[in-house]
């Protein structure tokens, strides 16, 4: 009598332990020396709706700027929306990054009328950085925002209080700039094809780290711009923003790309904006 059989699940993949508390598969730990040399640090962000203090690290809020400040806008004189607000001094050391000072985000609230990978950004697109002195007495009255801070097109629904924990890339898996080239996964799993789906799910689960992030490598629904555009040679992640329900719209993530030398010259008026759309 015939019986079908039923498909058994693959063995579960050997491990080993390759740096402090990290395991990977086997198949990953003979290449371990290649892949520790694309680690990058970068700080892990945790946004949570909540009241937000003027100079705490924030998506959406009033901004923590000087008094006497001209505050952001484009070339029609419309302002821009606060996107995010990083306060160095209340965040895990992160290098080559400030270790005090405030490093604000601002963009136009249509996202659809911004142009993007351009050196220098676009008026729609404004970085700015003050040290601490500069905002040690800050503007208080936001009064003249109050009907941007309300638009339907706003980028942030509600001020986001932020959270960060510091961990490590690797791989940078998409990403047009890892050391020694992007990481192919599906070609190094093509190597081991008995177990290739298993090391694929393990892959993309620990090393394609998206979400929102500070530093690291990038994570890419299309290519990543670097490969294509001369202007932004040698550019790195600065930072990335992807979309939460009830928080953020739903339409891309948002990439902030900079040149190591501005970023250790502390000069953020280079930077490249580039929107990651679904």
């Amino acid at each position: 009598m015939w019986q079908s059989r039923r498909k058994q699940a693959p063995a579960p993949l050997d491990m080993a332990t390759v740096a402090g508390d990290l395991s990977v598969p086997v198949q990953l730990a003979e290449q371990w020396p290649q892949i520790a040399a694309t680690c990058r640090p970068y700080l892990q962000i945790t946004a949570q709706a909540g009241k937000t203090a003027l100079d705490a690290g924030k998506f959406g809020g009033y901004p923590c700027i000087p008094k006497d400040y001209a505050y952001p806008t484009d070339a029609q004189g419309e302002y821009l929306f606060p996107l995010a607000q990083f306060n160095f001094a209340q965040m895990p050391l992160l290098p080559g990054y400030p270790a005090d000072g405030l490093l604000q985000f601002y963009v136009s609230p249509d996202t659809l009328l911004i142009d993007y990978d351009d050196v220098p950004p676009p008026a729609t697109v404004k970085i700015i950085y003050f040290t601490p002195e500069q905002v040690r007495e800050p503007l208080q009255d936001f009064s003249f925002l109050h009907d941007l801070m309300q638009d339907e097109l706003r980028p942030v629904i509600a001020p986001q209080v932020l959270t960060f924990v510091r961990q490590d890339d690797y791989m940078g898996i998409g990403d047009h700039h890892t050391p020694g080239g992007a990481f192919d996964a599906d070609e190094f799993c093509n190597q081991y094809l008995p177990q290739k789906e298993q090391l694929l799910e393990f892959i993309h689960e620990q090393f394609f780290k998206q979400g929102h992030k500070m530093g690291g490598y990038a994570s890419f629904i299309d290519e990543d711009p670097r490969a294509w555009e001369p202007a932004m040679k040698g550019y790195v992640p600065l930072f990335q923003m992807v979309p939460q329900e009830g928080a953020t719209p739903d339409d891309g993530v948002r990439q902030f790309f900079i040149h190591p030398d501005d970023l250790a010259a502390r000069d953020f008026s280079r930077v490249v904006y580039h929107w990651d759309a679904w």
